[in-house]
């Protein structure tokens, strides 16, 4: 039973849930097979749906099979985001809870891993880290390969490692990257913040690398905290890259999950306390809190309920910190996006249209994914339900 909502608003969010469901498993298959940007996706929503509605349950085992047949049939792609690293990451995660005796990444054969080395290490001669798209993305496959016991992944880490400390930036306390497109860029999607949260679960495992992990992740905080802005002027804490990229003309940022406050906070919380920072936990706090009060278009630019940049991933965000926290502020801010995000949904009942808004076109369009679609939707409104958050590690929240 859900700590902050009422059995009549469960009702509501159970409806949606069955809505999102049904239009999943009566359109055609995706052929974007992907984790957060296609079926993969799609088949994580069911069967987390299928853990309060057990009639869903055998479209799980559907939607896998349609999956590793299109690998078979050469449908390969190395990202996180629309490719292997995600897709096996998540199949292990539906087996290890599905099945008791299941042996961790047993479906993965040595030609998956020796591709995705083959393309982790063209992003990394290509100086790309992204985490969506990128050589972390990749890398979260491998960590979690090697804490399941497969040791030779730890070599895939070195490598990464090597990389980052390679490829940073130092300039006094602070360390910083270059994306491959050569800009500083703080995000978590895309940026500094991801690279932060993949080293803090590396500095976690108490393993012995050949670089000072803690030295990096604590340069590359220093640099991020340097990039506060006046939030009073700018309506956030950080720009929605860097300063050194908004030299000119410097821009606030969005309420999201993808770039701007929300992200760094995590991080910041995250890495408080493995280092016990209490000057991180305080900033952590701080922006959270002044973040509960935004909450208008021009405040946020939410505009759309998806995960990436819209109502139902901050709703997340703010409830997961509810969770560790029980700080009521959260609660309500979670109370208020929840609702926002189903205000979206009876705008259009017909279609739930409004999840998905294309910045570019100007047009709301359909989406089924986790990033930007009814599934990311879904799994956060089944958050709210149950209380649990186990699959949001799949957005490193």
């Amino acid at each position: 039973m859900s700590l902050i909502i009422t059995k009549e608003k469960q009702k509501e969010l159970e409806y949606l849930l069955y809505f999102i469901a049904e239009g999943i498993i009566n359109k055609k298959d995706n052929p974007n097979i992907g984790l957060l940007s296609g079926a993969m996706g799609e088949t994580l929503f069911l069967y987390e749906y299928s853990q309060i509605n057990k009639n869903y349950e055998k479209y799980v085992t559907k939607k896998i099979d349609y999956i590793f047949e299109s690998i078979e049939n050469g449908n390969v792609f190395h990202t996180y985001c629309n490719g292997l690293p995600g897709i096996c990451l998540a199949i292990d995660y539906i087996q290890s809870k599905s099945h008791f005796d299941y042996k961790r990444f047993d479906f993965v054969d040595n030609q998956i891993d020796e591709w995705l080395i083959e393309q982790f290490n063209i992003c990394i001669n290509e100086g790309n880290y992204d985490f969506l798209h990128g050589a972390i993305g990749i890398g979260y496959y491998f960590l979690e390969k090697f804490k399941s016991g497969h040791l030779e992944s730890k070599k895939t880490l070195n490598v990464l490692l090597k990389f980052i400390n390679n490829s940073a930036i130092n300039e006094n306390d602070f360390v910083k990257w270059k994306t491959h497109n050569k800009v500083v860029n703080i995000s978590l999607s895309h940026g500094m913040t991801s690279i932060v949260l993949f080293l803090l679960d590396l500095y976690k495992l108490d393993v012995k690398f050949d670089y000072n992990i803690e030295q990096i992740i604590k340069g590359a905080i220093n640099f991020i905290l340097a990039q506060e802005i006046d939030w009073k002027m700018y309506g956030s804490y950080y720009p929605f890259t860097s300063i050194e990229q908004q030299k000119d003309k410097i821009h606030g940022s969005r309420l999201s999950w993808c770039y701007g406050d929300l992200g760094i906070a995590i991080m910041l919380s995250k890495a408080s306390k493995i280092f016990n920072k209490t000057i991180w936990e305080e900033k952590s706090k701080e922006i959270f809190e002044y973040s509960t009060t935004r909450k208008s278009i021009s405040e946020t630019t939410i505009v759309d309920a998806g995960i990436c940049h819209g109502s139902s991933g901050v709703a997340l965000i703010f409830y997961n910190e509810f969770l560790k926290t029980n700080n009521a502020h959260y609660a309500v801010a979670a109370q208020f996006w929840l609702n926002k995000t189903l205000t979206f949904y009876k705008e259009d009942s017909e279609n739930f249209s409004k999840v998905c808004y294309n910045t570019i076109t100007g047009n709301y369009e359909p989406n089924p994914s986790i990033l930007d679609g009814t599934s990311g939707v879904g799994l956060a409104l089944i958050s709210f339900i149950n209380n649990k958050l186990d699959w949001s590690k799949f957005l490193t929240i």
